[in-house]
């Protein structure tokens, strides 16, 4: 008996030969967080008393760790559930848009992960910033796939629901994460008891789950000495800041990294541009749309390096006339960031179907934006900042991916939006690839 292979699968054995090959030539460099903090501590310490030293000396990532060190001694296993993690992140996208078979919005989707810049997963070796980044978001995508199954009225087998439990624990796990989801969670359930006079599980254990990982961080014996020690290492003058002063370092660390001719952005924009254009055959629509790549290709040029902005002071992003022409820079940059999202966000309005559609994606960029603002507060934020992009990041991806599923009826009549459009998703992607491939050939 012959069985028939489904031509949806194509995309995804695509992204699996390319992470194989991404996977074969990873080295790890000796001098990275991976080598010294994970390999061989498992075998050292045990499992349970690897979790416990950290969490007494470093970090409440205790769960993330724990993982990351089972596997840290072996590549092969590492890269089989390296693999696994990848493979789980973008099915679980999928089903969340619930797209189906549509062969070409699946390869939309791989194509809009392959695009993610890969050389951020490099900064603190391999094994440890995939571990902390890549996996949690893996793993919370999959408890937010459950969530929108239940909302779409899908029966949910019994079994599903602890692995739903377990993913968003494992998930929030990660500082970040936990802000996210519970913002998302808690909007989420106050829109939902208002609609629909209800309230439903999935997003209540979310609420639970990431409210407990904030005050777990926020409470563990590691945290202060791991402040005190990056306080110590790379910005001794950081405890004489203020509220609004690690805010502002924030804004301007999020607008230096978009500017830094971000390829999901500029992805996004040219895509959300080409969507709207045929959506609404209005020269206002396509001078919006126009805007936000103009302006991530033009600030490039513009923007500050880090010795601009790292001890800027609150009053240089609101009162310019005081400051020295490097700080007029980061605030013109943060007035054009604002009219970049301003432009993003009418694009959404025009190309989304309804009210509720607007405020779950309006909902998803402001927390990206946010998870990565709250960077100010940390006193690592130049050294980490790349790599803690990626929430923001996947907010857009998944804002893209999003407005296409939405519109797939257009571009199923309009053959040539689809290729241009697809174009564009692809080279993406083949940027992407490349710079994972050159990255993985370096850093060794």
């Amino acid at each position: 008996m012959r069985v028939k292979f489904k031509r949806v699968y194509e995309p995804y054995i695509l992204y699996l030969v390319y992470w194989t090959i991404i996977h074969f030539l990873m080295r790890e460099n000796t001098a990275n967080d991976s080598v010294i903090i994970y390999m061989g501590a498992v075998k050292k310490y045990g499992l349970i008393g690897f979790m416990k030293m950290r969490y007494e000396t470093w970090t409440s990532r205790v769960l993330i760790d724990g993982l990351i060190g089972l596997f840290a001694d072996n590549k092969f296993l590492f890269c089989l559930v390296d693999t696994a993690m990848l493979l789980l992140l973008v099915w679980s996208i999928r089903v969340i848009l619930n797209c189906g078979d549509d062969l070409w919005m699946n390869y939309m989707i791989v194509f809009a992960i392959i695009a993610y810049p890969f050389q951020d997963m490099s900064s603190a070796g391999w094994m440890a910033t995939i571990g902390n980044y890549m996996w949690p978001m893996a793993a919370v995508l999959y408890a937010m796939s459950g969530i929108a199954r239940s909302l779409r009225g899908e029966r949910i087998p019994l079994w599903s629901y602890p692995l739903y439990i377990i993913a968003m624990i494992y998930g929030t796990n990660m500082e970040q994460v936990a802000v996210y989801c519970f913002g998302f969670s808690v909007m989420i359930t106050v829109y939902l008891l208002i609609k629909n006079h209800r309230v439903y599980f999935l997003p209540i254990a979310m609420i639970l789950s990431s409210l407990g990982e904030i005050l777990f961080a926020v409470t563990c014996i590691g945290s202060k000495t791991r402040l005190e020690d990056e306080i110590r290492s790379w910005n001794p003058d950081f405890e004489m800041y203020g509220v609004m002063d690690k805010l502002n370092i924030g804004i301007n660390n999020t607008i230096q990294q978009i500017f830094s001719f971000d390829t999901i952005f500029m992805m996004s924009s040219m895509v959300l541009l080409l969507l709207c254009v045929s959506i609404w055959k209005s020269s206002y629509i396509g001078t919006v749309g126009v805007i936000p790549c103009m302006l991530l290709a033009l600030c490039n040029r513009l923007q500050t390096d880090k010795s601009d902005n790292y001890f800027l002071k609150t009053e240089t992003l609101f009162a310019p006339s005081e400051t020295t022409f490097a700080d007029r820079k980061s605030y013109i940059l943060f007035v054009v960031l604002w009219i970049m999202l301003t432009c993003i966000l009418l694009e959404v309005v025009v190309a989304s179907k309804s009210f509720a559609d607007i405020h779950l994606l309006t909902l998803l960029l402001g927390l990206g934006l946010a998870t990565h603002v709250l960077m100010g507060f940390s006193p690592t934020v130049y050294v980490s900042s790349r790599r803690t992009m990626i929430f923001l990041e996947f907010s857009m991806i998944f804002i893209l991916l999003f407005l296409l599923n939405r519109n797939i009826e257009l571009l199923k009549d309009n053959k040539l939006l689809r290729l241009a459009i697809g174009t564009v998703m692809g080279a993406g992607a083949a940027l992407g690839a490349i710079n994972g491939l050159i990255i993985v050939l370096i850093v060794q």
